[in-house]
């Protein structure tokens, strides 16, 4: 696909390469992003990038390339390549119209040190231990005056999530909208736009469950002055999800009821990558008085479960009722969206406020996410600049859905010598309905100082904290942080004209 945004026509002589690298060394007390049994390690990261550019003529385009390796000095198998690729093309038809098109892809190992460069809003919430994803976001935009004061625009774009841990639902979702704005006066235009975004999420034992999202927003700018601007939108906006029948392998059709396959004695995995088994006296009870298996249960001591539950892996299966509603809900609702931004510039300093309200992509199920952030930036000298940001964002979900639970209990074991008899055993997998009242909070708090060494070189420090915590039906659990202090140095080569 890049190619063929690449391909085409170009102005002889416009094209430029720049090259650079970028190289950092952090300390981090949660590698994984996780709750519990929390690791700790330190890592160097090398990041060289390459770029191509022609910004000349009437079809102008780009791409680049950063692959970074990172090698931590305890999590080998955090070792290895993370790939950021982008690709951008600009055809302009006549005076009045124009098309843009991009992609960017990115696969890295580890969704916390995504997120750890990810922009607040842009995060992705953390599921598992070595988790690897893949994303992928098209856009193309058409532009077109209508006159001076008259612009329309229509875009459209896709987006794809990938995840290595089956506990973290592939996504995609497909966007369209169409925007209209007329400049008032020199410092002030209006306009208003509608858009329309489908998502869709695959979850295992579940067939793919879609959320389609109806905005209906009016936007307005103005520019107090050369350093003083605001921008806002606001409106409607319609929530509906829909999902087919629940599909579950019945692996027993001669006994009554469905059965279905589930692990027997279920596993927690600790950090260090090993397995403990389960105290199911100590896990939440559900509206039918049964446990259920949570992230708030206790594991058994090491000396009882970590040898045996290492041992037996791919035996550890069994076949068990599945009760319940066997029928995804579907559910709809109204709420709004919308987007205000104040930014501020001084001699030394600059400064911005802003507020969003839209559809989130960061979680495993349809959410809306509220995102506040502050961001300043000041430059004490010439060669010094210090930046600070503090964003908050909220994510609730965004209709009803469903959730596929385990009932445990310390049940009779068919070998005391072998398997412990207080540990958790599978009884039955239940599908219960979960309200639309499940959220993810995440705070961030940021700083980086940096010293500008040349003209193209500098070297930096920062300090970044993360904390997560998520409530609601069935999900209640400690929060999680993540503290990361690092130095870094980037070097920019001057630009290759060819």
């Amino acid at each position: 696909m890049t190619a063929a945004l690449l391909a085409g026509p170009v102005g002889a002589g416009a094209e430029v390469l720049n090259l650079g690298f970028e190289s950092e060394a952090i300390w981090t007390d949660n590698v994984f992003g996780t709750f519990e049994n929390e690791v700790d390690d330190t890592s160097g990261r090398v990041a060289p990038w390459g770029e191509v550019t022609d910004r000349d003529g009437r079809v102008t385009w780009g791409f680049r390339y950063q692959p970074a390796y990172e090698y931590y000095l305890d999590q080998d198998g955090l070792r290895g390549f993370d790939h950021d690729v982008s690709a951008n093309v600009a055809f302009r038809f006549s005076p009045a119209t124009t098309l843009r098109i991009s992609d960017q892809f990115a696969r890295y190992r580890s969704l916390s040190r995504f997120n750890d460069q990810a922009e607040p809003g842009g995060e992705i919430n953390v599921v598992g231990f070595r988790q690897r994803f893949k994303r992928n976001r098209l856009n193309a935009t058409l532009t077109h005056s209508l006159s001076a004061r008259d612009v329309v625009s229509l875009s459209a774009g896709y987006n794809y999530f990938e995840f290595s841990n089956t506990n973290n639902a592939d996504r995609d979702n497909i966007r369209t909208s169409l925007a209209y704005t007329r400049q008032l006066s020199e410092r002030t235009t209006v306009g208003t736009s509608l858009a329309w975004t489908q998502q869709t999420f695959e979850r295992p034992g579940f067939d793919q469950r879609s959320t389609d999202f109806y905005n209906l927003a009016a936007t307005v700018s103005h520019q107090f002055d050369r350093s003083l601007r605001l921008d806002l939108s606001a409106g409607p906006a319609l929530i509906e999800s829909e999902s087919e029948a629940a599909a579950f392998n019945d692996v027993d059709p001669m006994s009554p009821g469905t059965q279905v396959g589930t692990t027997a004695f279920p596993l927690f995995r600790l950090g260090n990558g090993s397995f403990r088994m389960v105290d199911a006296d100590t896990c939440p009870l559900n509206d039918f008085g049964e446990r259920v298996l949570a992230l708030e249960c206790q594991t058994l001591p090491p000396d009882i479960s970590s040898g045996l539950a290492n041992s037996f892996g791919q035996f550890n299966v069994t076949a068990v009722d599945l009760t319940g509603d066997l029928v995804t809900p579907s559910d709809s609702r109204f709420t709004y969206f919308a987007a205000a931004s104040l930014s501020k510039e001084w001699e030394r300093w600059r400064a911005s406020l802003s507020y969003s309200r839209s559809f989130s992509d960061s979680t495993a199920a349809a959410a809306v996410a509220d995102v506040v952030i502050g961001r300043v930036t000041w430059s004490p000298g010439r060669r010094w600049t210090a930046e600070f940001s503090a964003s908050y964002e909220r994510q609730e979900q965004a209709t009803e859905g469903a959730i596929l639970t385990t009932v445990v209990a310390n049940a009779p074991t068919p070998d005391p010598m072998l398997f412990p008899p207080n540990a958790a055993r599978a009884q039955a997998l239940r599908v219960e309905t979960i309200d639309s009242d499940a959220s993810l909070d995440f705070v961030r708090l940021f700083f980086r100082l940096t010293y500008q060494l040349t003209r193209r070189s500098s070297v930096y420090a920062l300090v970044n904290w993360r904390e997560e915590s998520l409530n609601g039906d069935f999900v209640v659990r400690p929060d999680s942080d993540r503290f990361v202090v690092g130095i870094g140095l980037n070097y920019d080569f001057d630009p290759i004209p060819f």
